[in-house]
């Protein structure tokens, strides 16, 4: 029940992050979005199924979906601008289709994979990785597109004809492909497991990070109030400065990113942003000599 409980909570934040992309590349609900969430479950859910025991190459799967869904679409906007919609949807699910079932006739080679930490031992990755090599032959072939006089429609299969090439290589290339994948899964795990077990300190830095950046957005807001010039410059113009804003400007001062929109001007202003550039750098490498600390005093916690 817990095993099954972490699993839906990873599964769940890559759906979210997949919604997120596809919300924001598609801005409404289409049928490529259909199709993206549709596999994504379809996916993991077959793995789990086929492969018992393979939840974080599950999960890897679904990371990775995500982002041949960027690739996907980076290659439509630049390569084939104009192509149907149900050219995409089905152009998007050829190789994952393609994927699986090459996965499911190898399926008895790849649940040996996954049993046997040797087996993925032997692997190097130059092998693992070599599938990559047709694939990318063809997205750079797909660069010629634009160049040639067609409608949509026949961009659109040019589109699906580029997309079925690359179906067939990861067909051939699936137990490959799927070794990849177990060890980006157990990575997954161990990071997860690490995470976790290092919280205390995670913790404890975020909220010590948290009380530095309110007590300076305090002062800059005290210091606004009592001078008669403003000290601050908010879009190029001297403003007075709320607390909200001083919060803003006291987080990316503490992150020592500065935006611009903000910018002190007053001395006193200058001398107190200086300061806090100063602890944040501080407070930075402080958490991590403390988060590396733990993890060599509680080996246990950090180990599998």
């Amino acid at each position: 029940m817990k095993a099954n409980r972490r699993w839906f909570s990873y599964l769940g934040f890559t759906a979210v992050l997949l919604a997120l992309v596809i919300g924001a590349s598609e801005g409404d609900l289409t049928w490529l979005s259909l199709v993206v969430m549709l596999t994504l479950v379809s996916s993991a859910g077959f793995f789990l199924l086929v492969f018992p025991g393979s939840r974080f190459f599950a999960i890897a799967l679904a990371n990775y979906v995500t982002v041949y869904f960027c690739l996907f679409d980076f290659f439509v906007q630049v390569n084939f601008p104009g192509t149907p919609r149900w050219c995409h949807a089905l152009g998007f699910a050829l190789p994952l289709l393609g994927f699986t079932g090459g996965a499911l006739i190898r399926q008895e080679s790849i649940a040996s994979v996954i049993a046997d930490d040797h087996l993925r031992q032997r692997e190097r990755l130059p092998e693992l990785l070599s599938w990559l090599i047709p694939v990318l032959i063809v997205g750079l072939m797909s660069f010629m597109v634009p160049d040639i006089p067609t409608t949509p429609l026949q961009s659109g299969f040019a589109l699906i004809a580029a997309q079925a090439a690359i179906s067939v290589f990861v067909f051939l290339a699936s137990r490959t492909i799927c070794v990849f994948l177990i060890n980006t899964g157990l990575l997954f795990e161990d990071f997860f497991h690490r995470m976790g077990a290092v919280g205390v300190p995670i913790f404890a830095f975020v909220t010590f990070y948290s009380m530095i950046v309110i007590v300076f957005a305090a002062v800059y807001r005290i210091l606004d109030r009592l001078s008669e010039v403003p000290p601050f410059l908010i879009n190029g113009r001297p403003s007075h400065i709320e607390f909200l804003d001083a919060l803003y400007f006291s987080v990316i001062t503490l992150s020592t990113v500065g935006y611009g929109d903000v910018v002190p001007v007053g001395a006193l202003a200058r001398v107190l942003v200086s300061v806090e550039i100063v602890t944040g750098v501080l407070l930075l490498l402080f958490g991590f000599a403390e988060i590396r600390r733990f993890s060599l005093e509680h080996p246990d916690r950090t180990r599998r």
